[in-house]
């Protein structure tokens, strides 16, 4: 991989500040809400977001994200927030009924809601940042790639559920979680991992962008 140039170094390395800058300004927004609200839940979402932005700037020098998954990674980060935090029609914006496409069903199954939109955009996200690694390191066939995106997408969705799970053992009165919000969730982790990993294939082949 050929070293940027100076102008490009430097354009690259302000965008990082920005996207930095913005997260941890959505965060902090988000965490001071939650306290005065008394919504304990959401304040351990962002105890665990706040993990990961530590994470990923930690980790940048050698995976050199493009600024582009920064602000992809950063806007799903505000999804959560907000969907968590932001009350409609007096529930938060998670369980706000996009379409109806399905209107508490067998076991009281209601789709399509927020929630249900947040989580494919994340995997697909996961997936697509995932095949730019796979793609940089990797001879293997464009389908495996995919594929290997796709999984390991959804491994991360899966971890959120397992987030979700221990937030509900841990937490009194918490309303995350659930046997067919998880299972939902997973449905639509899978639809975002193969669209993202697809989207990835399509765009760049067997050659992603430099980073």
């Amino acid at each position: 991989m050929t070293e940027q140039p100076q102008g490009e170094y430097k354009r690259a390395t302000r965008g990082r500040m920005i996207v930095l800058t913005f997260t941890i300004l959505y965060i902090a927004a988000a965490a001071v809400y939650f306290y005065t609200t008394g919504v304990k839940e959401f304040t351990l979402y962002l105890a665990v977001l706040l993990g990961l932005v530590a994470f990923v700037a930690w980790t940048l020098p050698r995976t050199k994200l493009p600024t582009w998954a920064l602000w992809c990674l950063s806007i799903l980060g505000l999804l959560h927030a907000l969907g968590g935090g932001v009350i409609v029609n007096g529930d938060v914006l998670y369980n706000l009924v996009l379409i109806p496409i399905i209107d508490n069903g067998v076991n009281g199954v209601t789709i399509w809601r927020f929630d249900q939109l947040v989580h494919p955009f994340g995997t697909a996200i996961g997936a697509i940042i995932i095949y730019f690694f796979i793609a940089r390191a990797s001879k293997l066939p464009r389908v495996w790639m995919v594929v290997l995106a796709a999984l390991a997408a959804m491994g991360l969705g899966a971890l959120n559920e397992v987030i979700e799970f221990i937030t509900k053992l841990t937490i009194p009165n918490t309303e995350v979680g659930g046997y067919s919000n998880t299972a939902i969730d997973l449905c639509a982790n899978l639809i975002g991992s193969l669209v993202g990993a697809a989207f990835a294939a399509l765009r760049w082949g067997k050659r992603p962008p430099e980073a």
